[in-house]
């Protein structure tokens, strides 16, 4: 029988977005499994109540939230002032939980670190962002704080790990585990029509989704222009949609995404759109809304290992991806979709005409994302090499 696991895990957000899917599946993996899990939250938040149904324990220490990125010192200073109270806190848990391994879900996550250091206890720093290697020598203070803390290093992909090599970081300290995606929750059968009647859009209408929240980021400004260009560009009836909404951040207003919201329904409005593009707000049914899909653009201008381009895959629907960092990593270019130059609207509107014109490529593309998936991106990968590398850390510790 293998052995059971007793792990700790520290993320410091308790919101809606992908490192918190990616965290609750990789711990609905783990539960499987037979390990017993942890995790820790900075407060009571909208994700939350999944983890405590899968049997999860939950503990709050608000002070793990994470860093910010500021250069204003007063800021800095209250952040780092809280650092102590919320290793103290770990300290306890690990002590009174006997955790066999601290895994901390983002790069700003360091009290978990530093914690199971004091105790030595295993660690795992999970990166999943490709931001902080600007400016450079914020890159080489994060990337060096990350390594002390850490056993083992996983970034989401090779791009995300690029910029601890930039810094001399290792290599056998780094290890790249993708993203992964329950390929029976996304699947080429789920049914979209439900949705499309939601929205009353025919079954015979070409439906091209973006899916983010809206932030400058996720690149809505040259998908949006990108519509208007296709709308002018091809006599195929087609609709376009934007999934998403404004992060729900409890106790916190999202100004600049806010302002950049508006800023895009201003220009849908100016750009004449309004009946062309949908705007769906927060969804809680993406399986469905990739089901509804006939092709998912996904225009972002930086992004470490996105997950709306694997599940689009696993739902057997091509994938329209500005060639940056993780997309390249995901997307192959003419097999499983096409990729184009980052803030190309022009590439970005020839690509999708492209697809909605050619129902028969759209086929053949969605096929082998389903297959790519299946292959290289499935929740099940990502466990089994998370997991095995949680035995290896326990083994040298044992030494």
């Amino acid at each position: 029988m293998a052995e059971v696991l007793r792990i700790l895990y520290v993320h410091p957000l308790s919101q809606l977005g992908g490192s918190d899917i990616s965290l609750f599946q990789l711990v609905r993996e783990m539960i499987n499994r037979n390990h017993k899990c942890v995790v820790v939250f900075p407060f009571d938040g909208f994700n939350v109540p999944k983890f405590k149904h899968i049997g999860v324990q939950v503990r709050f220490i608000p002070e793990i939230q994470g860093f910010n990125r500021t250069y204003n010192l007063l800021r800095l200073s209250l952040k780092t002032a809280k650092i102590v109270p919320a290793i103290k806190k770990l300290l306890d848990i690990i002590k009174q939980e006997n955790i066999d391994i601290v895994h901390s879900n983002t790069t700003t996550t360091w009290p978990g670190g530093i914690a199971a250091r004091i105790a030595k206890v295993p660690t795992v720093h999970h990166v999943r962002e490709v931001t902080i290697a600007s400016p450079k020598i914020l890159g080489w203070a994060i990337t060096h704080i990350v390594n002390s803390m850490a056993d083992k290093i996983i970034t989401v992909s090779n791009a995300a790990g690029k910029v601890f090599h930039d810094n001399r970081i290792l290599k056998n300290n780094l290890v790249t585990i993708y993203n992964g995606v329950d390929i029976q929750e996304f699947h080429p059968s789920n049914e979209g029509t439900a949705l499309r009647k939601e929205f009353g859009i025919d079954d015979n209408t070409v439906l091209v989704g973006l899916v983010g929240r809206f932030n400058p980021r996720r690149g809505h400004r040259c998908f949006i222009e990108a519509c208007a260009k296709v709308k002018n560009g091809s006599s195929v009836d087609t609709k376009f949609m934007i999934v998403g909404g404004k992060p729900k951040v409890r106790g916190k207003t999202q100004t600049a995404e806010e302002k950049y919201e508006s800023e895009m329904l201003s220009l849908i409005k100016k750009l004449g759109l309004e009946r062309e593009i949908i705007l769906t707000g927060t969804r809680q049914d993406i399986p469905q809304v990739m089901a509804a899909l006939d092709i998912l653009a996904h225009p972002s201008t930086t992004d470490a290992g996105p997950r709306s381009p694997l599940e689009a895959m696993a739902s057997g629907k091509p994938v329209i991806a500005s060639a940056v960092e993780g997309n390249i990593e995901e997307v192959e270019d003419g097999v499983t979709g096409i990729l184009f130059p980052s803030s190309d609207s022009d590439a970005l509107s020839q690509a999708l005409i492209k697809l909605i014109e050619n129902k028969i490529a759209r086929e053949r593309l969605g096929s082998a994302g389903r297959k790519r998936v299946e292959r290289l991106f499935t929740t099940i990968i990502n466990a089994d090499r998370t997991e095995s590398l949680y035995f290896d850390l326990l083994r040298t510790y044992r030494r």
